[in-house]
């Protein structure tokens, strides 16, 4: 399965998958909208049967000093990078604890590490949501 806010967006890579004789689901998910998440899961499970892995890897970035970020530029950053991750991982976890198997991979970048005039990419960094998760 792949994903985009956008599914026109993915009709080339869902192509490419296709030729190398993989099926590939493609849907829409802004990970800033809950029922866009809460609907994607079953559409998923329907569709393959099964998800045995998760990769957390959407991500945005404003880039500007922490004192000229808006209310607006941080949440863009948290809910997509922390709030999406999380809920997205939320929502499979239960089929794969049913199951008794299942992979959540969360994917970051050094960016959240060694830049500056990024805080809300850095506070939002994939490693607080891997914490999070550990415990279901």
């Amino acid at each position: 399965m792949i994903t985009s806010r956008n599914a026109d967006d993915l009709r080339e890579f869902k192509g490419e998958i296709e030729m190398l004789g993989r099926r590939v689901l493609a849907l829409e998910l802004d990970l800033r909208n809950e029922s866009s998440i809460r609907d994607m899961a079953p559409r998923a499970i329907d569709h393959f049967g099964t998800v045995d892995i998760l990769v957390n890897n959407a991500g945005c970035n404003v880039r500007k000093p922490a004192v000229d970020l808006t209310w607006n530029d941080w949440n863009l950053v948290l809910d997509t990078n922390l709030r999406g991750s999380f809920f997205v991982a939320q929502t499979l976890a239960p089929h794969m604890i049913e199951r008794g198997y299942g992979r959540i991979i969360n994917i970051g970048s050094v960016t959240s590490v060694f830049d500056a005039g990024i805080a809300p990419y850095q506070t939002s960094s994939r490693r607080a949501v891997g914490e999070c998760l550990v415990r279901l």
